[in-house]
């Protein structure tokens, strides 16, 4: 019994294989936020990619003609303006529409949307099959400028 608690004694003093516990404890926790962290950083710059592109293409519409805004010629400015956005991300399903503004009814705003799925490496990596829509995220993005073009 004596040697027994004389074994346990002298492996509660040794510390050789202490480094490899620790490193198996944060290893996997390291590169789990660093995973995250890089999709987060990929996410956050497809938002920022689209919001940029609509931008673009509410301020090219603006810039056009007020007779831009009828019928006729409308669907010119519009299919270009919505190149501007799928050219950058192709995936995005944009809309632009041309509506009396909100607060001067005598002008025209361009109001250009663009909306994108956003696939998630991790989530959608973590488990495949099971949640399938874990991993989704709807992004969106909006601009209105008030038409500035000429006659």
């Amino acid at each position: 019994m004596r040697s027994l608690f004389k074994l346990l004694a002298r492996i509660e003093r040794c510390t050789s294989g202490s480094a490899l516990v620790e490193m198996t404890l944060v290893v996997p926790l390291a590169v789990a936020l660093m995973a995250g962290a890089v999709d987060f950083g990929m996410g956050f710059s497809a938002q920022a990619t689209l919001g940029k592109s609509v931008r673009d293409a509410a301020r090219y519409v603006a810039g056009l003609p007020v007779r831009s805004c009828s019928n006729s010629t409308t669907y010119w400015a519009n299919s270009y303006a919505m190149s501007l956005v799928t050219n950058v991300v192709p995936s995005a399903s944009p809309s632009v529409t041309c509506s009396a503004c909100p607060f001067d009814a005598s002008s025209n705003c361009i109001t250009a949307t663009a909306t994108l799925t956003y696939n998630s490496i991790i989530l959608t990596g973590a488990l495949p099959g099971y949640f399938p829509a874990l991993g989704n995220f709807n992004l969106s993005a909006r601009h209105q400028e008030v038409q500035i073009g000429g006659p």
